[in-house]
């Protein structure tokens, strides 16, 4: 903008500068600096995405039949690698592998979380995963790891799979994944075939995270009372 000026004083210095023109130029000057800056944010913004795909490697995250990670800042000053988009491949890439197993698209996956500070943000990173592929997100909201798996075999759910978002005892700075299927975990060898999905799928915004909410935790809990009851068989029950 400025060079445009300066032009233009330049090259009329005692002469009387049209306002139409002058606008004209400046509005053309304008016009192609806010293209310009435009195209270099873009171009900035993929090459930063694509660093960040190679500097990722999701097979770091990979803890045995879990996922695990640093989640949000800490005073050990630990580098933050259980992102948001960490999630999102991860989630994306347990509905292609479950896909794959099952042999179909429309498949229901339900998540949930711990009590951890960044359970629900992670949550909500898990579901624009699930739903990338076409797969359907229910919201099981603040749940168990049993209660996780169970949704899977329980009536009236039965869903597909699930997604349990903790790292049980580890410290509060961190955060993981635990996936489940009707026939249980995920095994290590199954993990890792997640990690190579994920490292190959591009998913771009925006993002949808959209999830029904379930309230599995009040089916799980009469589950439970029930099996007690009937374990105990006690005649006030």
């Amino acid at each position: 903008l400025l060079p445009f000026i300066m032009y233009t004083i330049v090259r009329n210095p005692n002469k009387h500068v049209n306002p139409k023109s002058f606008g004209r130029g400046l509005n053309f000057s304008l016009c192609f600096l806010t293209k310009k800056m435009y195209n270099e944010i873009r171009m900035q913004k993929t090459e930063s995405v694509y660093r960040r795909k190679q500097e990722m490697k999701y097979s770091d995250l990979q803890n045995g039949s879990d996922i695990r990670g640093i989640a949000m800042e800490n005073e050990w000053n630990e580098t933050v690698n259980l992102t948001e988009d960490a999630v999102r491949h991860l989630a994306g890439a347990f509905a292609v592998w479950l896909s794959k197993r099952n042999g179909r698209k429309n498949l229901h996956i339900a998540a949930g979380h711990d009590s951890r500070l960044t359970g629900e943000r992670l949550l909500q990173a898990a579901f624009t995963g699930i739903n990338s592929q076409g797969a359907k997100s229910l919201n099981l909201g603040l749940a168990s790891t049993p209660a996780m798996f169970m949704s899977t075999v329980l009536d009236p759910c039965h869903f597909d799979g699930s997604i349990m978002i903790t790292a049980s005892h580890l410290p509060y700075h961190r955060n993981g994944m635990k996936f489940f299927t009707p026939d249980g975990g995920l095994e290590k060898d199954e993990i890792k075939e997640l990690t190579e999905i994920a490292s190959g799928l591009t998913l771009t915004e925006p993002f949808d995270a959209a999830a029904d909410k379930v309230d599995f935790m009040s089916v799980y809990e009469s589950y439970l009372c029930n099996r007690i009851k009937k374990g105990v068989n006690a005649s006030d029950y």
